[in-house]
């Protein structure tokens, strides 16, 4: 069980959330895929271990990979990884920052290549950076109110009337940078939205726990001379690295968490968290 400051955690055993061990697609009448897990048990030495003692996973679990979900809700990330693309994580982070717990820390997790075996995976609620000019999703998405406030509404066919944040009278929600931010990733340019200040103030919360229940895992993102590494690391070093990485530090096919990601306000706040108890 997490305790995670306050944090609204709903693991995959509590009513309204989502089971990572579900051997078909979840939403069953919704889509439709062949049977079959979507994780599977950690490997040591290239051997899967089914039974690991705490003691075990601390020696070997040293990362976590923090990726966006490009779906926008966190029913429409569990929808599309799991039913439609066959993959998993251990956490989802919802727009409000509800934290979904999908699997036992002690799972393979499906969600970063060769980082699966010694990584806790978290999907951060988000509709992702993108490159160019046609076919943004944001317009749907993001509005400027009259008092050049950004803010962030589910459009309607994404709602699902079962879930308290998009139920009428929930709380406006807004990115947590009032404008687009730009960045680069594999020296490429690129534009995202925000993640909302209830999703930092989560994943600070859940990072904190994180380094507790895995002491290999520092409150640290890759850096060098220049700054924020944006770009993959080599395999040497990401074999090496104890702490936070983004997917597109261990895949040059990812972009994820994006530029609008703020690694500093994370890890300070999770140093925080932490200090607190």
């Amino acid at each position: 069980m997490f305790h995670t400051g306050g944090a609204r955690v709903v693991t995959w055993l509590d009513p309204g959330g989502y089971d990572g061990y579900c051997c078909t697609s979840f939403f069953q009448y919704e889509t439709e895929r062949s049977v079959g897990p979507r994780y599977s048990a950690r490997r040591r030495q290239g051997k899967r271990v089914r039974q690991w003692t705490l003691e075990e996973l601390q020696d070997m679990v040293h990362q976590v990979v923090v990726h966006y979900d490009g779906c926008g809700t966190a029913r429409r990330c569990f929808k599309v990884l799991h039913d439609e693309r066959g993959l998993s994580c251990h956490f989802i982070l919802d727009l409000d920052g509800t934290i979904y717990q999908t699997l036992d820390l002690k799972e393979r997790a499906w969600h970063a290549t060769s980082a699966n075996d010694v990584s806790v995976g978290i999907e951060v609620v988000n509709l992702g950076a993108h490159g160019g000019e046609e076919g943004l999703p944001w317009e749907a998405w993001y509005s400027t109110g009259k008092d050049g406030k950004v803010a962030l509404k589910v459009p309607k066919e994404f709602v699902n009337p079962s879930d308290p944040m998009l139920r009428e009278g929930a709380p406006i929600l807004h990115p947590a940078t009032n404008s687009l931010v730009e960045g680069r990733i594999h020296g490429l340019p690129y534009k995202q939205y925000d993640f909302t200040e209830p999703q930092y103030e989560s994943m600070c919360k859940l990072l904190a726990c994180l380094s507790v229940i895995f002491p290999r895992v520092k409150l640290a993102y890759p850096v060098d001379k220049f700054g924020l590494v944006t770009t993959k690391l080599s395999d040497k070093k990401l074999a090496r690295f104890e702490g936070v990485l983004g997917h597109y530090h261990v895949q040059l096919n990812k972009i994820d968490p994006g530029p609008a990601f703020q690694w500093e306000k994370v890890m300070v706040g999770a140093k925080r968290d932490l200090l607190l108890g």
